[in-house]
């Protein structure tokens, strides 16, 4: 009996040495049974998986940290309601901002179902694209300038920190 760890029989692709024992015996019983098949019951290599499958999201942190921050933001200003019944707040950059942000959704949503993925946009429709990203960050300045009365400098801090989470939020998309 072996009295190593079992770890160190772990082999490249992760089988534990118990599976391996068992599939090994499986082979046997197919071959003793006379099997016309070439190819082992129960293979020890692990399946291959399509490309299209391989690419997971993989969860980051950062994600999670710009989400919190928008949170506390949202909270900690009161937003939207501080925006909304504020009499300091110009309408007209909030309302030219949202125009701003409607098109930079709007490009995304288009090259989304127009190709169906987000992988390599910016070769596949390159203006459209920067497009896509100029609006957003005219979005953000407009925005800016229209809360500053409101906010002051805090409202570059708003800007930004939303632009950071929606930016981290797309990578996951």
């Amino acid at each position: 009996m072996d009295l190593e760890p079992q770890w160190k029989h772990r082999t490249e692709n992760a089988w534990t040495p118990d599976v391996q024992k068992i599939a090994e015996t499986l082979e046997l019983i197919c071959e003793e049974e006379g099997s016309k098949k070439k190819e082992p019951f129960f293979s020890t290599k692990p399946p291959k998986v399509p490309k299209s499958v391989r690419r997971q999201v993989e969860f980051q942190i950062d994600t999670f940290l710009w989400f919190l921050a928008f949170c506390l933001t949202v909270w900690f200003f009161r937003l939207p309601l501080s925006i909304w019944f504020s009499p300091k707040v110009d309408w007209t950059f909030v309302n030219l901002s949202l125009l701003a942000y409607f098109i930079w959704l709007c490009s995304g949503a288009y090259m989304l179902a127009r190709n169906r993925t987000t992988r390599f946009w910016y070769k596949k429709n390159p203006s459209l694209f920067y497009t896509a990203w100029a609006s957003f960050a005219v979005g953000m300045a407009l925005f800016s300038l229209g809360t500053w009365n409101l906010f002051g400098w805090w409202s570059i801090y708003i800007a930004v920190v939303t632009f950071a989470f929606f930016f981290s939020f797309t990578s996951i998309i």
